[in-house]
């Protein structure tokens, strides 16, 4: 959002600067700066992976300028109408960073809580642009050969590594012993970084938004510092897999553990990222989704996709399966995870921007306290008609196959 508001400053300042020294601009010059603007602003600036209300305050900064985006045409354009449009995004901008109270429809429905937290990620980073992945070809659930040759990150923006809470959640990835049976010892340093990280987070609007709905539910602690208390002792605390403090919710959902030979959570795809790049993860290949994610209509490329299904090797053991959002940051994850966890059920059906998904919280019992066991998305099952609809497909294009071969 940082980013945004300083591009639409620098380009008010250069139509500023452009009128002192050459004086208004022609039509063709306003036609060809607006279109090159627009073009830029929206393909560039303002991906299809951004949030909606984002979006719309692009396509109405764009028509008080006078520009149709959909047509790439101009109508009345002027110098006075551009700034008049930088100035409204501007002004929309700074309304958006306004964190909006619960609509009773959110607070009786936890998959519309979920998707307004979609929208509010603004630090969610987009594919092809901040990073990309490579699936490569597909595959089932039981095929456990390796059928990916390359790795599953071609590659992540630095930029997006420094974020505040991208870089106080890197800071949390070296403080555990990743195979359980294991006591894990916290150091006060340890300690300082779980709380920085929370109070990071705190200061974002996914969380001070979860943070709301739970309020008004009467679930957690309204006073700010009560509730990062309860954050850290829900997700911090330690408690028991194999042996006594061996495991935490933090631990096991963003970094992984390995139990019995085989990996269990690691649902986080910084985590992911950052041990292959280390050369700990052996990615393996891409589970193929139950149902095509689309933004306005339109199928996204499976490369391009926020939610996947993958099969790795991590130190020389086995994930089968594992669902990660991609490009999400800490904070909406931590928000996601903790609204369904303490609002919702074991499973959770919500929407996130473009993807249904099924939402899993295990809960923890030890010594009479609650802790997070897991929690993770997951592609959604196909209901009966789509599974009736995929079934008459697949018997239509055997069938047209066979008639080819004859």
């Amino acid at each position: 959002m940082e980013n945004l508001k300083k591009y639409l400053q620098f380009k008010e300042d250069q139509v500023k600067q452009l009128i002192e020294t050459s004086g208004d601009p022609t039509e063709a010059q306003l036609t060809s700066f607006v279109g090159a603007f627009a073009s830029q602003f929206l393909n560039d600036i303002v991906t299809v992976h951004a949030p909606t209300k984002v979006k719309k305050i692009a396509t109405d900064g764009l028509g008080v300028m006078g520009w149709d985006h959909r047509r790439g045409t101009g109508t009345d354009l002027s110098a006075t109408r551009f700034i008049e449009g930088i100035d409204h995004m501007q002004a929309a901008i700074l309304l958006l960073n306004e964190i909006p109270e619960p609509t009773a429809s959110e607070l009786q429905n936890l998959s519309e809580a979920a998707d307004r937290l979609w929208d509010l990620d603004v630090n969610r980073v987009h594919p092809n642009t901040d990073y990309a992945i490579n699936v490569q070809g597909g595959k089932k659930v039981y095929d456990k050969r390796d059928t990916a040759r390359e790795p599953f990150f071609t590659f992540v923006d630095a930029k997006v590594l420094e974020k505040p809470t991208f870089r106080s959640f890197i800071n949390l990835l070296d403080n555990y012993v990743a195979t359980t049976g294991t006591a894990e010892v916290v150091t006060s340093a340890e300690r300082k970084e779980n709380y920085e990280f929370l109070h990071q987070i705190m200061d974002t609007g996914v969380m001070k938004y979860c943070h709301r709905v739970l309020v008004k539910k009467g679930l957690v602690p309204s006073d700010k510092q009560e509730f990062i208390g309860f954050l850290h002792e829900l997700w911090f605390g330690l408690y028991r897999r194999t042996t006594n403090n061996d495991s935490s919710g933090f631990e096991h959902v963003f970094l992984g553990e390995i139990k019995n030979g085989a990996v269990t959570g690691m649902h986080n795809w910084i985590q992911l990222y950052q041990e292959e790049q280390q050369g700990h993860l052996d990615y393996l290949g891409f589970i193929k989704p139950k149902r095509k994610p689309s933004i306005q209509g339109c199928h996204l490329d499976k490369n391009q996709q926020q939610l996947v299904t993958i099969q790795f090797e991590w130190n020389g053991a086995l994930k089968n399966v594992s669902s990660s959002m991609i490009g999400t940051s800490p904070e909406f994850e931590m928000a996601l995870y903790t609204l369904c966890f303490v609002a919702g059920e074991e499973k959770n059906i919500v929407c996130c921007g473009p993807y249904r998904m099924e939402l899993t919280c295990y809960k923890y019992t030890n010594r009479g306290k609650k802790y997070i066991g897991t929690s993770f998305p997951s592609d959604m099952p196909l209901n009966e008609d789509e599974a009736a609809s995929r079934i008459q497909s697949t018997y239509r294009g055997n069938s047209a196959r066979r008639n080819n071969r004859r």
